[in-house]
């Protein structure tokens, strides 16, 4: 039963450590960032617009 156990605690242990160490490498990479752009939209309000939203 302890055998089990340590074995157990060893696989557990070492999921932990590469959860963490994914989660570090995530943190720490540079990843390429982009800007969003800007959109114009003109949004009309009309009946018949306003009815077709409706639907």
């Amino acid at each position: 039963m302890k055998k089990a156990l340590k074995i157990l605690g060893i696989i557990l242990g070492v999921i932990v450590l590469l959860i963490a160490a994914f989660a570090a490498w995530v943190q720490l990479a540079s990843f390429k960032k982009y800007e969003p752009k800007s959109l114009s939209i003109t949004v009309t309000r009309d009946s018949l617009s306003v009815a077709k939203g409706k639907k």
